[in-house]
């Protein structure tokens, strides 16, 4: 975080190639494989999740009990808790479709040893885990409630959910967005985000245009890709991890540098007060800009 700078027209983490992290300017006030086969119809058990919302109005936090059963999806849990929108595609993952691979790269894939947080969907789609995803999932949800906002249809984001979160730990069925409940086409918004508050909510996503109404909650990913298709994007002299290139890294990678910073977001946001009002004054927006200065 050390490295990372602020600029009038865009913010650019100053990382290795490939491995940048984006952030809007700020207002001036400021692989292993198996079947991920899904049981259509079949309810998801879940726990009870600690539901801290805060109440800026009021300048005190609440917590009350969503759910009854278990206590595993958030037990332990203490903080009160911020809002995380996550993209999907190129985010937290790269997905292909089977027929978009050659020969030769199916059988690089397939070979044992086969390769890590590598999945086959029921949808017909091959899904490589962005390096660090799970440990990220697992250390946001501490800090953040989870969403997942992608522009993708309700089956590709519920099939993807299954291969993240399978034991149901980190995102409620409300929690899932897909383009099927957004009206307009090719954008993003928070206003169909439980707990959307723009003072309460950082984006992460790789794509920065489908934000347009809130680039400044983004912190714009550098794009995750694995499979030789990207070449189409990447170029011809660009070597996929699927057949033998340099794959991200766990640590110093772009997720691992994420968490980081969405850590700081945090702590800042709910530092010790000396009065209530102070609270409702508070907005991650301005957060986000005073850490990239």
């Amino acid at each position: 975080l050390a490295h990372l700078s602020l600029s009038r027209s865009s913010t650019t983490a100053d990382l290795p190639a490939g491995h940048q992290i984006r952030i809007r300017p700020p207002l001036p006030l400021l692989g292993f494989l198996f079947l991920a086969v899904p049981v259509m119809g079949t309810k998801r058990k879940r726990g009870w999740e600690d539901d801290v919302s805060c109440d800026l109005c009021q300048g005190k936090f609440k917590r009350r009990k969503v759910d009854g059963g278990s206590s595993t999806a958030t037990e332990g849990m203490r903080e009160p808790r911020l809002v995380l929108v996550l993209d999907l595609d190129h985010t937290l993952l790269h997905s292909i479709r089977f027929d978009r691979l050659p020969p030769q790269e199916c059988r690089l894939l397939f070979q044992e040893p086969r390769l890590p947080d590598l999945f086959k969907t029921w949808l017909g789609m091959i899904v490589k885990l962005r390096p660090f995803v799970r440990t990220f999932l697992r250390e946001a949800n501490t800090m953040y409630h989870l969403c997942i906002w992608t522009t993708g249809d309700r089956c590709f984001a519920q099939e993807m959910v299954r291969i993240l979160d399978p034991k149901g730990l980190f995102f409620s069925p409300g929690d899932v967005i897909s383009r099927d409940d957004y009206k307009e086409k090719g954008r993003k918004g928070l206003d169909v985000v439980r707990r959307g508050d723009e003072r309460t909510t950082v984006i992460l996503d790789d794509t920065e245009e489908v934000w347009d109404k809130h680039l400044l909650n983004l912190v714009q990913m550098p794009p995750y890709h694995f499979f030789s298709y990207s070449r189409l994007k990447l170029g011809p002299t660009w070597r996929p991890p699927s057949e033998g290139g340099e794959d991200e890294q766990e640590v110093n990678g772009p997720l691992w540098r994420a968490l980081q910073l969405l850590r700081r977001v945090h702590t800042m946001f709910f530092r010790p007060v000396d009065s209530r009002d102070d609270l409702r004054t508070r907005d991650v927006r301005e957060i986000l800009s005073e850490l990239m200065k």
